[in-house]
């Protein structure tokens, strides 16, 4: 297991109203932390206020968080609800959990291996390989394709030295700290992360290493709500995964319970 573990925060408040301009800077400086302070350890610093989920999104470099310190204010669980993803950059399956206090300290509850979903894949390719035909292709363009299908899989989501630069506010900590001007997105595609496990057949041979069904060339994505979540392409003797898998795919049964209570209410 590395020590570089990108964690993604989402935050709720409890009473289903917005959060405040002010909630969400106490909030975002509780929860960014490394040795002891605000920051982030190789991992690049993002919050987003959601408004059409009222909630509160965070990522950052956990991996020199400490439990002393982290959210360390208990009055937090009061009135938010607290949800965290963590992928380590060693390329283990992400883990989801829940944050609840529990008397002086903050534990992790519904503790799990994050699970994904897609219900579409998308293929470009010069030369379509047999091995797709009996999932009925649907020709789109000259050299595109597309396959409708639903599944699951475990994926490593890690951010770890994503787009951090010299230029990243205090590079030589580590200990990086929030640059407003930064614009890339959560879930925009990142070559720290792949897939690391699936049921469906179609994506442990395409996506799984030994990437048996893989041609040279061919570049292949899993979509959710066509969004792209996951692309593998072969480029001569080279494999090129990437991720951008988000809370939106988040498949884990207790957070799709959560959700669905919250919109019911």
């Amino acid at each position: 297991m590395s020590n570089i573990q990108t964690s993604y925060i989402r935050i709720f408040k409890k009473d289903g109203t917005d959060l405040t301009a002010e909630e969400i800077e106490i909030l975002f400086q509780h929860a960014v932390r490394a040795y002891h302070k605000f920051g982030s350890y190789w991992v690049r610093i993002q919050k987003k206020y959601r408004n059409n989920e009222k909630c509160l999104d965070i990522q950052f470099g956990s991996g020199k968080t400490y439990g002393d310190d982290y959210l360390e204010s208990y009055e937090i669980f009061q009135n938010y609800y607290v949800w965290e993803r963590v992928a380590d950059e060693g390329g283990f399956d992400d883990s989801i959990f829940k944050l609840v206090e529990n008397g002086d300290s903050v534990e992790k509850t519904f503790i799990e291996p994050c699970t994904y979903r897609f219900n579409k894949v998308n293929i470009k390719s010069d030369s379509l390989s047999n091995y797709y035909s009996g999932y009925h292709p649907i020709q789109i363009s000259e050299n595109e394709f597309e396959i409708h299908i639903e599944g699951k899989y475990g994926a490593c989501s890690s951010r770890a030295f994503f787009e951090v630069t010299e230029n990243t506010p205090d590079y030589y900590g580590p200990c990086l700290q929030y640059d407003d001007m930064y614009q890339t997105d959560f879930d925009a595609l990142c070559a720290g992360g792949h897939v690391t496990k699936s049921e469906t057949k179609l994506v442990s041979d395409i996506f799984i290493f030994p990437y048996e069904e893989l041609r040279m060339g061919d570049k292949v994505a899993l979509l959710w709500d066509d969004r792209v979540v996951q692309t593998v392409e072969r480029i001569e003797n080279d494999v090129i995964c990437k991720s951008a898998d988000y809370w939106d795919n988040c498949f884990n049964s207790d957070y799709i319970e959560f959700i669905k209570n919250r919109n019911c209410c």
